[in-house]
């Protein structure tokens, strides 16, 4: 099916619409706050959820949204609000910046997005936004606030938010103790770990912006990057955990692969026939453009047992 740019947005913005309502009562019914921060003289914002009565500290786990998405509309796709209520845990969505800032997000039109360390010709890679600094200092600032476990600090994200996700995988290891990345991949040359992390990554086969065996990523006649093979992506973290293969397993229409070192995991499944979707989530992007999603597994819930099993190893 041929397509341009334009009605792909236009059509994006029109399916956009439609899950709004449900994404702001969502967020209502769910308690969820939305706060903002000072950094480096811009306003960033956020969503959290904490549990009532914090007394012990708690898990904290970061959910970063796609290109174009934002945090209302990440929390509404993959429950992980939900999830943060039933296991007394503190979620929190992040936002990224979008081309002006003078006027609202808009998926087609003002995306927010990640500087996730590509050279693809997103709005916060080209104007240099130091999204992990945002990070780091939005970490302190709910340490501040929060009573939070420090050795069970989390990332997780999608497509773009993926990507991020690994880029803080790699460049803050000493904070994360588990990153899980969704159809996404690690842009960094030559990254160096100075501490010990698990990584749970997932992506489908039949990912059209994510190939499985690598390729140029388009969408209408925008060009998006070249992304490298998803087991090149694999052997890197392999290589840098010094992480060897342990199972290699095929069940209901997943592919599991584990390897393992002394201290740290990585787990490696990839889901047949999903295109580019948050695995049993809440879907609100065309087939024709993303693929097929799949119920193969709860993303959310199976991330979570991962970070479950994952606290910070102290070296």
């Amino acid at each position: 099916m041929k397509t341009n740019l334009f009605s792909v947005f236009i059509l994006l913005i029109l399916s956009g619409k439609i899950v709004n309502a449900q994404k702001r009562e969502f967020i209502k019914i769910n308690e969820v706050q939305s706060k903002s921060l000072e950094f480096k003289n811009d306003i960033r914002t956020y969503d959290i959820y904490a549990p009532k009565n914090i007394i012990e500290p708690m898990p904290l786990v970061l959910m970063f949204h796609g290109g174009g998405g934002n945090s209302k509309e990440v929390a509404y796709t993959t429950n992980w609000v939900d999830k943060a209520k039933k296991e007394n845990f503190i979620v929190v969505f992040p936002n990224g910046t979008r081309p002006d800032s003078n006027k609202s997000a808009s998926f087609g039109k003002n995306g927010q997005n990640w500087n996730d360390g590509s050279t693809r010709s997103l709005s916060a890679i080209v104007n240099s936004i130091d999204d992990v600094g945002f990070i780091k200092k939005l970490i302190d600032t709910l340490k501040t606030t929060y009573k939070i476990d420090t050795n069970r600090i989390f990332a997780t994200g999608f497509s773009n938010g993926a990507s991020m996700t690994f880029r803080l995988g790699a460049e803050c290891s000493d904070i994360f103790a588990a990153i899980a990345p969704v159809s996404g991949s690690l842009w960094l040359e030559n990254p160096k770990l100075t501490d010990s992390i698990s990584v749970l990554y997932i992506t489908g086969d039949s990912d059209p912006l994510n190939p499985f065996n690598g390729g140029n990523v388009k969408i209408g006649n925008r060009y998006f990057g070249y992304k490298k093979p998803v087991e090149e992506l694999i052997m890197l973290w392999t290589k840098l955990l010094n992480a060897e293969k342990k199972e290699d397993v095929f069940v209901h229409e997943v592919h599991k692969i584990t390897f393992k070192s002394s201290n740290s995991e990585v787990l490696w499944l990839t889901i047949k026939g999903m295109g580019h979707h948050w695995p049993g989530g809440n879907q609100t992007l065309p087939k024709w453009l993303v693929g097929n999603p799949s119920d193969a597994i709860n993303g959310t819930d199976y991330i979570w047992e991962f970070f479950k099993n994952h606290n910070k190893v102290l070296n």
